[in-house]
């Protein structure tokens, strides 16, 4: 298949983000839609992301956003016939202080405002779903039982695969060199397989997309920093019906992965890390230990 001369939208990035944008503008109705990834789906940042499916935000708006998420994941398979790795374990988030368990209940608030199933819970109904912690260091948690966790390059191929199923034209191992705005207001996007012009762009490229878009005079806040996760030796306290543990005060989350403890964090001063010191060119960037 060779990349059109022509369509209405052009996404860049084929990761989750630039899959769903697909995905929905296509069900809304827009299928000239040409989607270019500059080497393979999910290969950037989607590959290595935590596919943490969590319902409640700090505001209203982001939570019916984030709910969303949940009616999305939970029926996409069926739709797509593309398995998405997503199950509702829920998530226990926990509150070591008074202050975060206060925080904690403005959430829960937030959640029967919107109808989203959240329980406020004591330090031994914590330990019952989660036996490995330790309850004597946490003052309470929430429990939010239709929340979970799937598998991102799965999910993304699932959108990928309803995209498609609706028009949606997909190029891998397409780059992206020059963008221009024309002055008739169409962009020219120069790729490795050609020139194509389009009525509107989407800059889905994670980190990459503060330089693209700086071509067309748009400033992105973006910077990368280094971030890292941990995975242990298989353990017998990981079992598969574990809920998400999230630890806000600890900077840290705990979900369960093929039998093992996937061990985030976030980290409060997070280490900036220049492009330049990425390699170029290249998929599935790993960056070494530290």
């Amino acid at each position: 298949m060779s990349l059109p001369s022509h369509a209405q939208t052009v996404i860049v990035g084929g990761g989750i983000a630039g899959a769903s944008a697909a995905y929905h503008l296509a069900k809304l109705g827009r299928k000239d839609v040409v989607l270019v990834e500059r080497h393979q789906l999910t290969s950037g940042t989607t590959w290595h992301a935590a596919g943490l499916i969590m319902q409640l935000r700090s505001t209203h708006a982001l939570t019916e956003l984030a709910r969303y998420n949940v009616e999305l994941y939970s029926s996409l398979e069926v739709e797509t016939g593309q398995a998405t790795g997503f199950k509702q374990n829920g998530t226990l988030g926990v509150a070591r202080t008074k202050d975060r368990l206060f925080e904690t209940k403005m959430l829960a608030s937030i959640a029967k405002s919107t109808g989203i199933e959240a329980e406020m819970i004591g330090p031994a109904e914590a330990k019952a779903l989660y036996p490995a912690i330790d309850e004597s260091v946490i003052e309470g948690a929430i429990f939010i039982p239709k929340d979970g966790q799937t598998n991102p390059v799965d999910t993304t191929m699932s959108l990928i695969a309803g995209a498609r199923q609706r028009g949606v034209k997909v190029f891998e191992e397409t780059s992206v060199g020059q963008l221009e705005r024309l002055p008739g207001g169409e962009y020219e996007i120069r790729t490795t397989r050609g020139t194509i012009r389009c009525e509107t762009i989407v800059l889905a490229c994670g980190l990459w997309t503060r330089d693209l878009a700086a071509q067309l005079g748009v400033r992105v806040p973006l910077y990368a920093c280094e971030h890292f996760y941990v995975v242990p030796e298989p353990l017998a306290a990981a079992t598969p019906n574990l809920p998400v543990l999230r630890d806000t005060d600890g900077h840290v989350y705990v979900k369960e992965d093929a039998g093992k403890w996937l061990v985030g964090a976030f980290e409060p001063w997070g280490k900036a890390l220049a492009m330049e010191k990425l390699p170029p060119n290249t998929p599935f960037i790993e960056l070494a230990e530290d």
